[in-house]
């Protein structure tokens, strides 16, 4: 007596799944991936960039909760930096000013000169023949001599203009900047300055003290053209009677020095001019 074939085995439990890496069984449909009778189907998430599907996102790095610190702004930085090389020039800037407190005219030769010679749109452009320049639109050196003066400034390598009052023809003029000549130049005499007051400055609300100089002061004379020496005028004073209502000097060295007396540079050119 022959038996019948065996027939399918029986299926599993409800509600049992195949284990991970187990082969379904004859005539059982994989449930991989399948939600088990009642049971919400869940979905994983988006893999992330590099990471398969199915695959669980990476942990975060030990002591660290919720993942790497966030990255510090590129502008930010770049700010700090560039913060930090201006600290450098303002620290910089303080102690030439500090050191640096009285221009010197170099000893520049005539090639210098003319390499750092300027055109003239104002009067006070012609106080770089004082330093190491020249006036390449200023008259060339001869008679009449058409001559502008400047005084050694408070701050470092700065020229003042000197007023010239006299009635005399050797003053030079505004609207005609292409006749200057000669250029005076007036130096603070090393050894002359005598204090003669303190005197009391507004700065910003704060009140501040500079003791006040008089002091004398050395005539030189330039060609405005070439910047060439021409000669020595001698020396004049710069009197401290009172206090001037303007000045500029370094916290480090609170020092005012007295103008030249008007009167006896004009005095001083005239007499060059009557030659």
């Amino acid at each position: 007596m022959s038996l019948p074939p065996p027939g399918p085995p029986p299926w599993p439990p409800q509600g049992q799944q195949p284990q991970w890496g187990q082969q379904p069984q004859w005539g059982q449909q994989p449930q991989w991936g399948q939600p088990q009778w009642g049971q919400q189907p869940q979905w994983s998430p988006q893999p992330q960039w590099g990471q398969q599907p199915g695959q669980p996102p990476p942990w975060p790095p030990m002591g660290l909760p919720g993942g790497p610190p966030p990255k510090k702004s590129r502008a930010f930085t770049v700010f700090l930096a560039i913060a930090g090389a201006l600290g450098l020039l303002l620290v910089a800037g303080f102690v030439v000013s500090a050191v640096n407190s009285e221009p010197k005219r170099g000893p520049a030769g005539d090639d210098q000169r003319a390499a750092n010679a300027k055109t003239a749109k104002y009067e006070s452009d012609f106080e770089t023949v004082c330093g190491n320049g020249s006036v390449s639109n200023a008259a060339a050196y001869a008679k009449p001599y058409k001559i502008i003066a400047f005084s050694q400034g408070d701050r470092p390598d700065s020229w003042d203009s000197v007023t010239l009052t006299a009635p005399v023809g050797y003053r030079s003029s505004a609207d005609s900047l292409s006749s200057i000549n000669a250029v005076a130049c007036l130096s603070r005499k090393a050894g002359t300055e005598v204090k003669s007051m303190t005197c009391e400055f507004d700065s910003g609300g704060d009140t501040v003290k500079a003791d006040y100089y008089a002091v004398e002061y050395d005539i030189d004379l330039y060609e405005a053209k070439t910047g060439k020496s021409i000669t020595s005028l001698g020396s004049v004073k710069g009197p401290a009677t009172s206090c001037p209502f303007l000045a500029t000097f370094s916290k480090s060295s609170p020092k005012v020095y007295a103008s030249p007396d008007d009167a006896a540079v004009d005095a001083k050119l005239a007499e060059f001019a009557a030659k």
